[in-house]
């Protein structure tokens, strides 16, 4: 065969190789940028629209004796506006201790309607949200109390919340206690009594025996933040 046949053979060979490589190479490229752009853009859509230093939360709270509970919900809430649970003695056991406190933060004005928050008090001794907890805020706003399934994506999220995540029982699963839990463009404060669990050691310095988290969540069910309050 001629030599000249074969060197363009095998030129035509090198260069389809060469057009294979950079084809190839533009493709890898174009995956890798179409990747990072989709992890922008969820990036962007998850971002928190504030973040929890903005709010300026704080809380306050302190242990009242049983008789004095409604009394001191109505001085921060106002008369009538949160009813205190009633605690029966028992004979023979110890009365169950009785919160009252009352969180205040900042109501930012791109606040999404959507957004929730979280409000938990856990006692530290037995690494458990409190077994009751309720919750008012000012005149014309719904804050409520209950659980939210979405809570365990909060428990997965921060180790130091794993006590949220829903307990293992014999017939499923269960609640691990209870949360206060509102629209994040709620404006404050938030007044609230909780009770604490009946076998739970004595609790003479609230801010310190009890761990208070506010955790903010999306209206897509994202994770935005949770910032400790005390304990």
């Amino acid at each position: 065969m001629d030599t000249a046949v074969i060197d363009r053979a095998a030129e035509r060979s090198r260069q389809s190789a060469v057009r294979t490589i950079v084809t190839v190479g533009i493709l890898a490229v174009l995956v890798l940028a179409g990747l990072v752009l989709g992890n922008v853009v969820e990036a962007r859509a998850h971002r928190a629209p504030y973040t929890a230093a903005e709010i300026g939360a704080s809380v306050r709270m302190e242990i009242v004796a049983p008789g004095r509970v409604q009394a001191v919900v109505d001085q921060l809430a106002g008369p009538g506006r949160l009813n205190a649970p009633l605690v029966e003695p028992v004979a023979g056991q110890p009365t169950q201790q009785q919160l009252v406190g009352q969180l205040s933060f900042r109501t930012p004005r791109n606040a999404p309607s959507g957004g929730q928050y979280g409000l938990f008090v856990i006692d530290r001794a037995s690494n458990k949200p409190v077994p009751a907890i309720y919750g008012v805020g000012p005149a014309g706003t719904n804050v409520v109390q209950g659980w939210d399934g979405r809570f365990n994506k909060v428990a997965a999220k921060y180790p130091w919340l794993h006590m949220l995540a829903s307990v293992r029982v014999p017939n499923g699963f269960t609640d691990p206690g209870m949360a206060v839990i509102f629209a994040s463009d709620t404006p404050g404060p938030v007044t609230f009594t909780a009770l604490l669990d009946q076998d739970s050691l004595p609790v003479t310095d609230p801010p310190r025996q009890l761990t208070v988290a506010l955790v903010f969540i999306g209206a897509d069910d994202h994770i935005y933040w949770a910032t400790k309050l005390a304990g």
